[in-house]
């Protein structure tokens, strides 16, 4: 009875299993079934311990140890023990629940069977486990095929997905990239265009510097430590300096004297140890002519503060030099003018009164062994006179009077009288008379002007010479020059010419120049000396424009 209900459990267990698919279902009838129902049944009813149910019992154990795995396997062979000791307990101390055999026959019979039932049960199972695992292995192996077909397909989908989620990565870091490279692009395109701007800007301003640095009028130069010459302006060219040979020289090879060279060295290395601009004024000597210039020296440093070179600021102040003499000279001039106007007439009064009664008793006969004495103070006091009206000549307080005259007339009206002095001094005088406009003079002082230049020029000549006069026009500027062949001027006095006082004659006043400065200034004129070994010219020039 117990085979048949074991075998129905087993056959339904292994319908539920492998025609049904039933795993959970079945594992836990068959569980409940072994352990609860099967084993005790068979424990009772087929003699306990001496009956046929241990081989069930291994049965059991081995079909739980085969079909469960970990904690479930541990909980079965749990249980099987357990229920296994229950059933011993209960046969030990309650036999006469146990079942025995009728007779040896009956136990042989059904541990026959259940022996057979066991081999033949646990062959089945075995087989049918095995066929099954056979075909649930190929199964597994088709599946695994598969599994790996799709794993591959899905490894490839996925690295596809990958490789695109990269391209797509890249795509998206290609579009970041392109908008940052146009962004960038932009931005060059704005830094270009900008620096375009800035270079355009620079080179204008370049350019503007150049055009300022070319046509300034001082010169500019640029100094390296050695005070070597690195870069000179154009305006240089203007003072008959080469440019291209000034290059790479220092002071002392371009022709300075030794004590300007000197002057010249201590400011340049104060202002290169100080780093501070100084200036300061020196004189040339350039093209044979005395130049005076104001220097300006100012370094240029790096980003350290150290001088790396050095810029010279040259202005020609020799202009400025001559009109600040011009200016003492017209002080002195304006001092004379104030002294002859306050004192001049009350000494020629008492001296016309002297000379007078000189005249008077030099008539006399007690007093004619005294006559050429008389004739020496009259002389002395008519050369008195002479000073003392040149003295009032220079007066400010004196006014002119211009009419529309011919330069030329002027110059005839008194030429017999220069011809006549010319011949009294064994000298020639000479007329070159060009075609002029008239202007606007004062005969008088046109006449004291000519005969004070004849003079000088007289006095200049050692033995006979000649002096000439010419007259011409360029433009609006009529001219009377007045040349003669003398030893010319030196240049020490030349530096003076026109002051007050200033005279190389034994008896002469000094004032004789300075009242043709004058008479030159009055008529809005200007007075100009050449002079040379060979001679000197006296050149006065009218504007006819100022004249009208």
């Amino acid at each position: 009875m117990t085979c048949v209900i074991s075998s129905i459990a087993l056959l339904y267990l292994h319908y539920l299993s492998i025609v049904k698919r039933e795993y959970t279902l079945a594992l836990c009838l068959t569980v409940f079934i072994s352990i609860f129902i099967i084993i005790p049944m068979m424990w009772i009813y087929n003699g306990g311990t001496f009956g046929s149910i241990p081989l069930y019992i291994v049965l059991f154990s081995s079909l739980g140890a085969a079909l469960f795995s970990g904690l479930k396997r541990v909980a079965v062979i749990i249980l099987l023990i357990a229920t296994t000791n229950v059933l011993l307990v209960l046969e030990y101390k309650y036999p006469s629940f146990i079942t025995a055999y009728t007779n040896d026959i009956a136990r042989y019979v059904d541990t026959s069977i259940g022996l057979t039932t066991s081999i033949v049960v646990n062959t089945l199972f075995y087989v049918i486990i095995l066929n099954y695992y056979n075909k649930e292995q190929e199964k597994v192996g088709y599946y695994l095929a598969q599994i790996e077909q799709q794993k591959k397909d899905i490894e490839f989908q996925d690295h596809l997905k990958m490789i695109n989620q990269k391209l797509q990565q890249e795509i998206g870091e290609r579009e970041d990239i392109e908008k940052i490279l146009i962004d960038r692009n932009q931005q060059l395109q704005h830094e270009i265009t900008e620096r375009i701007r800035a270079e355009r800007k620079a080179d204008k301003q370049k350019r503007q510097l150049e055009t300022i640095f070319q046509n300034s009028p001082d010169i500019i130069v640029s100094y390296d430590k050695d005070a070597r010459h690195t870069f000179i302006s154009s305006s240089a060219v203007r003072f008959g300096l080469d440019q291209q040979e000034l290059i790479g020289k220092d002071a002392t090879q371009i022709g300075h004297s030794e004590q300007c060279a000197k002057v010249w060295n201590q400011q340049f290395n104060c202002v290169w140890s100080t780093g501070q601009s100084t200036g300061f004024e020196m004189e040339l000597l350039l093209n044979g002519r005395n130049k005076f210039f104001h220097s300006q020296l100012v370094p240029e440093l790096d980003e350290h503060g150290e001088t790396i070179s050095m810029l010279g600021f040259f202005r020609d102040i020799t202009t400025l030099k001559h009109t600040e003499k011009e200016m003492v000279r017209l002080d002195r001039l304006n001092l004379i003018g104030q002294m002859a106007a306050s004192i001049g007439h009350e000494v020629r009064n008492p001296m016309t009164t002297v000379r007078g009664f000189l005249q008077y008793f030099g008539l006399k006969s007690n007093f004619s062994t005294y006559a050429d004495e008389f004739n020496i103070m009259i002389n002395e006091l008519d050369r008195a006179n002479g000073i003392i009206t040149e003295f009032l000549s220079l007066a400010q307080t004196r006014t002119i009077s211009l009419t529309q005259s011919s330069l030329n007339h002027s110059i005839k009206a008194i030429y017999p009288l220069l011809k006549a002095t010319a011949l009294e001094k064994g000298h020639n005088i000479e007329l070159e008379l060009g075609v002029v406009d008239d202007l606007l003079l004062d005969e008088k002082d046109i006449r004291q002007l000519i005969l004070n230049l004849i003079h000088n020029g007289f006095e200049a000549i050692m033995g006979s010479g000649t002096v000439r006069i010419k007259t011409y026009q360029e433009g609006n500027i009529v001219i009377l020059a007045v040349q003669d062949n003398g030893c010319g001027i030196s240049q020490e006095v030349l530096s003076q010419l026109g002051t007050p006082f200033v005279t190389t004659k034994e008896k002469g006043t000094g004032l004789g120049l300075p009242v043709c400065y004058r008479i030159a200034e009055r008529h809005n004129a200007k007075l100009e000396v050449e002079t040379s070994s060979k001679g000197t010219i006296f050149s006065i020039s009218f504007n006819i424009s100022q004249s009208a």
